[in-house]
């Protein structure tokens, strides 16, 4: 399955927006994947001697070689469309459009398992330079690094059956998926070569979109002290 990923990092070449960027990125990404979970070999199989089988079954299709039970296929567009920017002011911007997919074809069932996925991201970040701090009677000087990122999340399952006649008036639902809201605060401050203090704010909320599960929102808050043995 074909792969690839593209990046374009020269946009501050540009007279008319070095003056503004440090840095900016575009990126996109594409990955897929084919999957056959398991195969037999087929004992009704016959060649006509050059490796195409010549009976039928008794609605006329031809017997195959090999027989699958499962097949799948994954795309993932990871970002879809990516941006970053580091402004000459240090303020730093952020967004990305994610996408993926995931088709599962079962022959044991007749069924094909449909997943989709799509996130948006948008996050930004500053640097407050040489904030002072004091601790009783200790002072410290040093860079305050701030981050927010805001990220919506959508997912869905839907099991379609291949043998049922289609039904444009009753359109398979989900069977799964939800609805997700995280927001990220971070606030990073270094008080020596090998000491980092960190404040964190975490929020996530989950709607499901089947009734079988319920509003679930996690919040978390705090701080971390993170300590180098070596430099």
């Amino acid at each position: 399955m074909p792969n690839w990923r593209l990046s374009i990092d020269g946009l501050t070449n540009f007279k008319a927006l070095k003056s503004w960027m440090k840095s900016a990125s575009i990126t996109h990404s594409y990955r897929s994947t084919y999957n056959i979970n398991s195969y037999t070999t087929n004992f009704d199989f016959e060649s006509d001697g050059n490796g195409i089988g010549f009976i039928r079954d008794y609605q006329n299709n031809f017997i195959p070689e090999l027989l699958f039970n499962a097949v799948s296929i994954t795309e993932q567009l990871s970002p879809l469309a990516g941006v970053d920017v580091t402004w000459v002011n240090s303020l730093i911007t952020r967004f990305e459009m994610k996408k993926s997919r995931t088709l599962a074809l079962s022959l044991s069932n007749n069924q094909i398992t449909e997943s989709r996925n799509n996130e948006w991201i948008v996050g930004s970040g500053y640097r407050f330079k040489e904030v002072p701090l004091k601790f009783g009677e200790k002072a410290f000087e040093s860079d305050l690094n701030v981050r927010i990122d805001l990220s919506v999340r959508d997912n869905k399952t839907v099991i379609r059956n291949l043998v049922q006649v289609a039904d444009l008036e009753n359109a398979p639902e989900a069977t799964t998926g939800q609805h997700i809201f995280k927001l990220n605060f971070t606030a990073d401050y270094v008080l020596t070569p090998r000491f980092n203090v960190q404040l964190f704010f975490d929020r996530t909320l989950n709607e499901p979109y089947t009734s079988r599960s319920f509003l679930t929102a996690d919040t978390n808050i705090g701080f971390s002290l993170r300590f180098a043995l070596s430099q």
